[in-house]
């Protein structure tokens, strides 16, 4: 059961984990200790090399096809959560007025930091047995995050989703593990993997988090969100991300029949403030990219109360 696991100190106490890495890495930009070619090393390092071990060892050690029956409803049910997010934004920008990045509202809307502090959350607030099978589902769901962020996503900011989309944009690293892990699964099942291989791939892996969480709160840094650009519109987008999005989840995956651990992890990953990504997606479509640090910044801290409240209340419903 997802309940058994974690209650409302546990939580909090796995957020204030977060928030204390996080602000090594802030702290590091501020004091330019880790500067913007720091950040982007860091980010091909995690890329490359910490996230797809991660996956490997995770996957091949955790995930079953024959326990996880359906498990292809994960990266679906990602692909349609940007899009209903996307639309709940698009609603909500028809009451702003005078505002300019209307793309960047929608896209920052869509698409949640659905890596990062999700993985970082669960490793945190769950035994490391509890841990691990929803890491797995986690990157199953980043698989079709991938997929539209990448494609649809850049293409959406540039006005020309179709002329931009290129293949190499989705087959990231991360997504290439992934496929590699399940298919070594169904070829050879779990455990498979020799302990001269497996532990330095568990300890690259693990290294994910805390440096994920560092170069996280660099990238806040970096881009000075505090600056509060266009409040009405930064609040609108908070509103949705953070509040009508779980809302829509919690009510419409009661009626699915799938798994709860399918549920909490759909849930989870509705719960999670705007995407960090979006920054460097903007950089190179040339958007506005105050704006999309300003929401990235403030949408974090707000989840600091809403992602605890939001689990609290999924713990009540299926206790």
């Amino acid at each position: 059961m997802v309940n058994e696991t974690y209650n409302l100190q546990s939580i909090g106490i796995g957020v204030l984990y977060l928030l204390l890495i996080m602000s090594i890495g802030f702290i590091l930009s501020n004091r330019k200790l880790i500067n913007k070619s720091g950040c982007d090393g860091l980010s091909h390092i995690l890329l490359w090399i910490c996230f797809p071990a991660l996956i490997l060892i995770k996957i091949t050690t955790s995930f079953s096809p024959t326990t996880s029956q359906g498990w292809w409803i994960l990266p679906i049910s990602s692909i349609i959560m940007c899009f209903c997010g996307m639309g709940i934004g698009f609603i909500l920008l028809k009451t702003l007025k005078g505002f300019n990045a209307p793309r960047e509202f929608i896209i920052s809307s869509g698409f949640q930091n659905c890596g990062y502090l999700p993985m970082s959350l669960v490793a945190f607030v769950f035994s490391a047995e509890a841990s691990n099978i929803r890491l797995v589902y986690i990157f199953l769901f980043i698989i079709g995050f991938n997929m539209t962020l990448w494609s649809f996503g850049f293409g959406y900011l540039k006005n020309d989703f179709l002329k931009n989309f290129k293949l190499s944009t989705v087959i990231t690293p991360p997504v290439v593990s992934t496929v590699v892990a399940i298919i070594l699964v169904l070829l050879f099942g779990n455990n498979w993997m020799p302990n001269i291989i497996s532990e330095p791939l568990r300890l690259i892996g693990n290294s994910s988090f805390p440096l994920s969480l560092i170069l996280l709160g660099a990238i806040l840094a970096e881009h000075r969100g505090y600056r509060l650009p266009h409040i009405s519109a930064l609040g609108c987008c908070i509103l949705a991300k953070l509040i009508i999005l779980p809302l829509v989840t919690i009510f419409v995956i009661q009626f699915l029949p799938i798994s709860e651990m399918y549920k909490f992890i759909i849930f989870l990953q509705s719960t999670m403030p705007t995407a960090v990504s979006l920054v460097i997606i903007g950089s190179q479509a040339k958007a506005d990219n105050n704006f999309f640090s300003g929401v990235i910044l403030y949408s974090h801290i707000c989840a600091v109360i809403t992602v605890p409240v939001w689990l609290m209340i999924f713990n009540k419903i299926y206790q």
